[in-house]
């Protein structure tokens, strides 16, 4: 009899046979236009053999029933690998109809205007379908709730637990309805860094009749979705914002992208304050819970991408399930080695849906300071590195396949990695120092910009924690990654890069979890004794106070959300 562990790496041996044979039948293979199958086969191979067994290992790891999960990756691996060409379906996908997105600039298009609140009511609805794609979604939201709830009982041990995915669900669900199409910040933006009679936009259209409106830096992600639909053309991509786009292709070859971005962004988006929840928890106890999850359920950075058909929801929520991921997997009752392997398949394709490398460094710093097994945390992040490299390798020798770089200076030359050799290389230690010094002071600036009222209670909570100082410690690396992040552009003399305050924005569930903190102290306060809740409703108007503050930009305030996202003047 064959051990466990090589009985099921022969199990999923067979099952990626399979899929590979199954996921050829999506492509046409004939001379002509080989390459393009090449060319999309061979990335959707590398990404099953990595998504599939972290998920079913992951779920295993939550508890999930073997029946349940068997079935669950089944039917996926079924939808991923369909043979859709060799059944003849390809020819119905959206891309081959016609036209998928429309530029505003477009002969007969209507000249776009700021669409705000009360005013907008009488143009709704902002995508075809509206009202039903909503309801539908609320629907199947709170059934899925519903049913983990009733196989979970102990998920619903406290009073307010049961209540709290429902009101969490219907926020985020209330936020993404408020910010689509026009008023959706991605895409409001540029209208506002030129003055307003340039009556400059930079859009395109998801539907006809200009509906569905989302920043033209679309065509890039969906570019990257034809790759895996085998589409005949020469294209080009992003290589380390790839993943997201494996995911997306499936549904999109048949769907509107823009219904399918919208699943995906609030499904990444609830996910993640399931992880900030499950974070603040183990942490702080369950008011932190509490008031850290509504923070992240009115998160500005995911109301500026949660309309948008692209990879940033994902990368930011990413981050908070990551860390729980860390935390549970490595957790040193209950650590197994297959959950190391899972997390560091899980990191790998965290790092192909958004250049995170900082993270490799967060995540080792953790690891050190909560105590957690050291060879296995190394071997999972050198594996995730490995990976995505292996990755960007794979990429280069594609065919009919371009590369674009994310990030590169007006000249053409890569940066600020030259600057940061010379000072090193000339041991030019004065300017190093000098350049620290006003990192850390543009590092507090831009930390202003993308927390704003959430930062006060966060430094509040800061001073409140009371923990052992590892754990004290390793709860401000999860800061860190942002830190070097900033940094690296700052010391690189990136003067472009360091205007964006969504650099530091990925520390996110530190500051949320701090604020949490601060709030579930102030809600535990005895003031009076005649206003024995007087604490607690002044945490709850706190936190309304944020929903309306991150909320009010519909309602003709686009500075809330610019200012977020540049630091310089605008003309909003």
């Amino acid at each position: 009899m064959c051990p466990g562990p090589v009985k099921k790496a022969v199990c999923w041996a067979i099952c990626l046979a399979l899929f590979s044979v199954l996921s050829a039948g999506r492509y046409d293979w004939s001379p002509a236009v080989r390459d393009f199958a090449i060319r999309g086969y061979a990335p959707h191979l590398f990404f099953a053999a990595l998504f599939f067994p972290a998920l079913y290992y992951v779920l295993a790891d939550l508890e999930i029933g073997r029946v349940w999960r068997q079935a669950g990756c089944a039917l996926l691996g079924v939808i991923y690998s369909f043979p859709n060409h060799w059944l003849g379906l390809d020819r119905y996908y959206l891309f081959r109809q016609g036209p998928t997105y429309w530029d505003w600039r477009e002969p007969g298009m209507p000249a776009p205007e700021p669409n705000w609140f009360w005013g907008a009511l009488h143009r709704l609805p902002d995508i075809p379908y509206e009202a039903p794609f909503f309801l539908l979604f609320l629907i199947a939201g709170f059934l899925t709730i519903r049913l983990w709830q009733k196989a979970h009982p102990s998920t619903t041990h406290l009073p307010w637990t049961h209540a709290l995915p429902f009101v969490l669900f219907s926020v985020i669900l209330l936020q993404t309805c408020l910010h689509l199409s026009l008023r959706s910040p991605y895409t409001y933006l540029p209208h506002y860094e030129l003055r307003p009679q340039d009556h400059y936009w930079f859009h395109d259209y998801l539907f006809e009749g200009a509906k569905g409106a989302v920043n033209r830096d679309y065509t890039i992600f969906r570019y990257a979705e034809l790759v895996f639909l085998g589409d005949a053309r020469p294209l080009a991509v992003l290589p380390g914002r790839v993943f997201p786009m494996f995911l997306s292709s499936p549904w999109s070859a048949y769907i509107n992208p823009y219904y399918v971005w919208i699943v995906f962004n609030v499904v990444a988006w609830s996910l993640a304050c399931i992880a900030v929840y499950y974070l603040a928890l183990n942490e702080f106890g369950p008011p932190c819970a509490l008031f850290s999850t509504f923070f992240m359920a009115s998160a500005q950075g995911l109301i500026v991408y949660v309309a948008q058909p692209k990879i940033y929801a994902l990368a930011i929520s990413g981050i908070a399930i990551l860390l729980a991921l860390q935390q549970r997997l490595f957790e040193p009752k209950r650590f197994r080695p297959s959950g190391a392997l899972a997390f560091g398949a899980a990191c790998a394709l965290f790092m192909l849906t958004y250049e995170s490398q900082p993270w490799l460094v967060g995540l080792a710093l953790i690891a050190w300071l909560r105590g957690y097994n050291m060879k296995w945390t190394g071997l999972s992040l050198v594996m995730a590195f490995s990976l995505s490299e292996s990755f960007t390798v794979l990429i280069k020798h594609m065919p009919q396949l371009a590369l674009q770089v994310a990030l590169v200076t007006t000249d053409g030359r890569p940066f600020p990695w030259d600057n940061i050799k010379d000072m090193f290389i000339g041991l030019h230690t004065n300017r190093l120092w000098r350049y620290s010094l006003r990192s850390l002071a543009g590092f507090g600036v831009v930390m202003f910009h993308a927390f704003n009222l959430c930062l006060a209670p966060a430094l509040c909570g800061l001073f409140l924690a009371r923990a052992a100082t590892k754990r004290y410690l390793a709860l401000l690396a999860v800061g860190i990654p942002a830190l070097l992040t900033y940094t690296y552009f700052d010391l690189g003399s990136s003067a472009y890069y360091i205007q964006f305050p969504r650099l530091v924005y990925q520390c996110y569930p530190l500051v949320y979890v701090l604020c949490g903190l601060c709030l579930a102290r102030l809600s535990e306060s005895r003031f009076a004794v005649s206003w024995p809740r007087l604490g607690m409703w002044t945490a709850f108007f706190l936190v309304g106070l944020h929903f309306v503050w991150v909320n009010a930009d519909v309602f003709g305030h686009p500075a809330i959300y610019y200012y977020w996202f540049y630091r310089y003047k605008a003309f909003a």
